[in-house]
């Protein structure tokens, strides 16, 4: 199904959402959280933990957590539960089962990296429109993302440039600090907004 409206600014966001979640269902939390010392040391704690996850290797075993803590859905535990008490289910079945599951959820993330790499110049491209985001903008979430000025979309978007770059950055720079009382920011599309 296909959007009427333009929503490429969330793309970035929407995959490396569903490639995190993805991973918190097989990868031991220490390696998708900041530490204490890690956020202490960097000025930018969303790009960090960003950076952080996006390096877990799914393939050591090491990260994983055990076998029978992997997330199955909500239903399943109770199903495994009936099915045990019934006799229907063995250990071997069961181990097998997560097994599976795991192997499942490795190949995805190892799916989604080959698809959408990260770190490549368009992927990062990508990232950089989420500031055209009127969420974003209208929730003041300058500080966590640190978009405090427009040159990075004008790096990867050279050709959108006006012939005055300084004046629109700081025009840019002044819709950050404006309280804008709209009535629906979360429905108000890219579109209306700019």
């Amino acid at each position: 199904m296909q959007a009427e409206k333009t929503k490429l600014y969330l793309l970035y966001d929407q995959i490396y959402t569903a490639y995190l979640t993805i991973l918190e269902c097989f990868i031991q939390p220490v390696y998708l959280e900041l530490t204490e010392d890690e956020k202490n040391n960097t000025q930018d704690i969303s790009n960090a933990r960003e950076k952080k996850v996006l390096s877990v290797d799914v393939n050591d075993v090491q990260t994983h957590v055990s076998l029978f803590e992997i997330y199955v859905g909500g239903m399943v535990p109770n199903l495994i539960r009936l099915k045990k008490e019934t006799r229907e289910l063995d250990e071997d079945q069961l181990q097998n089962f997560y097994t599976k599951c795991k192997d499942f959820y490795v190949e995805v993330i190892v799916q989604i990296k080959q698809r959408f790499p990260f770190d490549d110049k368009e992927r990062q491209a990508l990232k950089c429109l989420q500031m055209l985001n009127p969420q974003t903008i209208l929730n003041h979430d300058f500080s966590k993302k640190q978009i405090t000025s427009i040159s990075e979309i004008l790096y990867y978007f050279p050709n959108i440039c006006p012939e005055d770059v300084t004046e629109l950055d700081r025009e840019w720079r002044t819709l950050c600090n404006t309280n804008l009382n709209l009535n629906e920011p979360e429905t108000l599309n890219v579109e209306e907004f700019w």
